[in-house]
Order: C-alpha cells, then sequence, then structure tokens
C-alpha cells in the first residue's frame, strides 16, 4: 500500500517542478457523492499560466500614433479555494474564490467563478462527464511600459476586467491501488473564451491620452488531462494539465467532510 501511494505522491511533486507556459480554467477530477466519504470537498488549487490573449489599444484621435493590437501572454498565478457541493448523485456544483498573482498589477485582484460535473455515463471503471466552468475577475488597476508601432515609449496605466468561460466532455476512469487508495486519470476536450475589456491611459509622453482597452483569447480548443489520488475516500491529491497551444499544470489538495 505505502509503496504505491508514495510512488503516486512522488510523480505529481515531480510534474508540479516542471516549468511550462500555463493556461486557465482548472475543472478539478470528476468525484462524486459515492467516491467520497463526506457530502462537501474544500479544496487548495495553485495554478500558474501563461495564454495567449490578443490585446487591443485604441486612444482617442490626438493620440492614434499609439494605437495597436497585438498578441501577449498574460503572465500570472492562481491561488484560490474551491467548494464542492453535491447537486445529486450523479452531479457536483463547485464555487472557487482566491486571488491573482500579476506583475503589472497596482493592487491584488480578485478571482470569483462557479462550475459544474455532471456523470452522463458510468460503466464499472469508465465514466464520461459534463463540466461547464466559469471565472471573473472584477476590474483591478495596472501599469507597464509599452513602446508603439511607431516606436514611441510610454507608461500605460488603467483598470481591466476579465471573464473566461468553458465547457466540455472528459473521459475518466479508475484503478485501485489498494483498499484504501485509488488513482483516476481524467482526459478531454474542452472550448474556453476569454473576453475583457477596461480604460486606459497613456502617461509619460508629454501629455495624459486616454484610451480603451479589449481582450480576447486567442485559443478556444483545449485538450485536458489530469490525474487524481484518493485516499481513504476523504483526501484527493490531483494534477491537471491543458494542452494545444499553451500548455499549463495545476495542483491540487483536497478533503471531504
Amino acid at each position: 500500500m505505502h509503496k504505491g501511494i508514495w510512488l503516486a505522491i512522488g510523480l505529481m511533486a515531480s510534474a508540479v517542478s516542471i516549468p511550462l507556459n500555463l493556461q486557465a480554467l482548472d475543472i478539478g477530477a470528476p468525484l462524486y457523492e459515492k467516491d467520497t466519504k463526506g457530502d462537501l470537498r474544500l479544496e487548495m488549487i495553485v495554478e500558474r499560466f501563461d495564454r495567449d490573449v490578443e490585446t487591443e489599444l485604441e486612444f482617442d484621435d490626438d493620440a492614434s500614433l499609439l494605437d495597436e493590437s497585438y498578441e501577449d501572454g498574460m503572465d500570472q498565478a492562481v491561488f484560490m479555494g474551491r467548494l464542492y457541493l453535491p447537486l445529486a448523485p450523479e452531479g457536483v456544483l463547485f464555487v472557487d474564490a482566491g486571488v491573482i498573482d500579476d506583475d503589472t498589477a497596482d493592487d491584488t485582484p480578485f478571482v470569483v467563478g462557479l462550475g459544474a460535473q455532471l456523470k452522463i455515463y458510468d460503466e464499472r471503471a469508465l465514466r464520461v462527464n459534463f463540466m461547464a466552468e466559469g471565472h471573473w475577475v472584477p476590474s483591478y488597476d495596472f501599469s507597464e511600459h509599452r513602446t508603439s508601432p511607431r516606436n514611441v515609449g510610454y507608461t500605460l496605466e488603467g483598470d481591466k476586467d476579465y471573464y473566461e468561460l468553458g465547457a466540455g466532455l472528459l473521459i475518466s476512469g479508475r484503478a485501485d491501488i489498494d483498499r484504501q487508495a485509488k488513482l483516476i486519470p481524467y482526459g478531454g476536450i474542452m472550448l474556453s473564451m476569454l473576453e475583457g475589456s477596461g480604460d486606459i491611459e497613456a502617461h509619460d509622453i508629454g501629455y495624459v491620452f486616454d484610451g480603451s482597452l479589449d481582450m480576447e483569447e486567442d485559443q478556444p480548443v483545449v485538450a485536458v488531462a489530469g490525474v487524481a489520488l484518493l485516499l481513504q475516500r476523504s483526501i484527493c491529491l490531483r494534477l491537471e494539465g491543458r494542452f494545444i497551444g499553451d500548455s499549463s499544470i495545476s495542483a491540487g489538495i483536497g478533503v471531504a467532510f
């Protein structure tokens, strides 16, 4: 028993140390009412992502030479808690709340989210699950130095907020390590979208110019793969990655009660 458990934990810890570019919308392991001892589950999740986002900056007519549209990596880290609530024996609702570490932010942005997992097929060790999820980051202030396409350097300041939505299908399995430990691999395809907007100002060029910001995700199709280790039907350790375009990995530890 112990050798199998420590081997699985070691593999998960090794995967966390791999330096990857990361993407958002952590889905979570498909676990339902009969899989765990308690009705509720609480999970702590750490995620870092660098996703391709198309950003458009548009200024007033007097500063149109600063206008630009570019594709850039949105590099942030997320620390959040997730509470799983049973909807029925075949469904789970979860609520997310946490904070974001963004190098360009002037304060600490918050993130809130809501999602659901629904078991639509269950036959022994094979399951098919539908999942849907959304996150919203309320408006926060940011600043960064930019150089326009016409080689004009300036400081970009403003505020922005964004939301992201995703839905898709997961196939999951189950492998018994022993009576107290189960390994649950899962994977699938989901569609996701991110959109955001904000008000901006250009500083340090002799005058303050006003403008607007719009952004959207460049890659809507995401492949998801993960593995969870369930111990004594109450403790869950897991890793999850998202691939196609950018790639990501997130880690979670949870307890049922």
